[in-house]
């Protein structure tokens, strides 16, 4: 792939804001989230934090819940978290990471966490047989990769958690109704809720987005395909100025 020579400078520039941010946390100062004055986090109105990418998860579970005892104790009710480690590395969420949340919650029973998951397509969660084709679960539903199933099972248990999916329509992955019908059923069926399915805002590899058109004159023609699982679907489109919504779903 040709890449322009200033196509480098966000590149080395993103590398440079992970790596403060895993030296950052790795030495143990999440505490100075703490150190605001109580009345400026007042006089502000923070009760929600959000924090991106997978660079807290990965991180050692007393570095983890040092970041999220700093913003309990600054007066936060409800922290999220963005990972795609919950396809990348499933097993990341072992005894001693729920052991921690347990702890966690003991202490600030009060705050809630939203698990931002990233799952893009079916293949990355369940099982195939040898000719490619998705397992059936005789409990219902289709098997899930067996580590998956119970790092998303041990979330659903804990009523203080809520796990939402967000995806990318991406060209030539998952820009398939099939792809994406199975994907959402299996996540409404383990608890998963849809935050919601996007198109991105143009990158240097735009080969890989699509055009999404939405028209409202067409809304209730394909109201069917969206009833039960589909029901709870939104499509937006991030841009310049943020996520726009596309569809929501109905009240």
């Amino acid at each position: 792939m040709h890449l322009h020579r200033w196509v480098w400078i966000p590149l080395i520039l993103q590398v440079l804001i992970w790596a403060l941010f895993f030296i950052f946390a790795f030495f143990g100062y999440a505490e100075v989230f703490a150190t605001a004055p109580v009345d400026w986090w007042a006089d502000h109105r923070v009760d929600f934090w959000i924090l991106l990418g997978a660079g807290l998860v990965c991180l050692p579970a007393y570095h983890v819940v040092a970041w999220l005892a700093a913003l309990a104790e600054a007066g936060i009710e409800q922290i999220r978290i963005g990972t795609k480690e919950m396809a990348f590395f499933p097993d990341r969420f072992d005894d001693t990471f729920f052991d921690m949340l347990a702890k966690f919650h003991a202490i600030y029973p009060g705050v809630t966490l939203r698990l931002m998951v990233h799952f893009n397509h079916p293949d990355e969660f369940l099982k195939k047989d040898g000719k490619g084709g998705y397992l059936e679960d005789p409990a219902g539903g289709l098997q899930w990769l067996d580590n998956t199933k119970r790092a998303i099972s041990q979330l659903g248990q804990r009523n203080w958690i809520n796990v939402d999916n967000q995806a990318p329509i991406i060209n030539g992955i998952n820009n398939d109704p099939d792809a994406l019908r199975i994907m959402q059923r299996e996540m409404k069926r383990n608890l998963v809720e849809n935050h919601y399915f996007f198109c991105g805002r143009d990158i240097v590899g735009h080969r890989l987005k699509i055009v999404v058109e939405y028209r409202p004159d067409t809304e209730s023609r394909h109201h069917p395909r969206r009833a039960g699982a589909f029901g709870s679907a939104r499509l937006g489109k991030i841009g310049k100025l943020g996520d726009i919504a596309l569809h929501r779903p109905a009240r």
